[in-house]
């Protein structure tokens, strides 16, 4: 379900560790609802946090409604977490089914 979304990826290394950022937009305003998953990866670790944030890149403006930890996450671990934040954004009515 997450491919209808638009989505950012921003990549940086900062010599041994790897930092991976994907933004999933959940509204039409880039300001509004969205899926943040940030990975960082070393040669023998890897972590992954999944944030559903409402409002502005700004960290004064930025809201974070849930949030969730991986060590050495699948693939599969990953989805299941933006699909079951897009379920809980659906329940609360930040997300209307038209949007998806």
């Amino acid at each position: 379900m997450k491919e209808v979304f638009e989505y950012t990826d921003k990549q940086v290394r900062e010599g041994k560790v790897n930092i991976k950022i994907t933004t999933y937009y959940l509204s039409e305003i880039k300001a509004g609802l969205r899926i943040e998953v940030r990975r960082l990866s070393t040669k023998r670790k890897s972590t992954a946090e999944i944030e559903l944030v409402w409002g502005d890149d700004n960290i004064i403006l930025k809201k974070s409604l849930n949030k969730a930890f991986l060590e050495n996450p699948k693939n599969k671990e990953v989805n299941a977490y933006i699909e079951e934040f897009i379920e809980e954004s659906k329940k609360k009515g930040l997300l209307k089914n038209g949007d998806i």
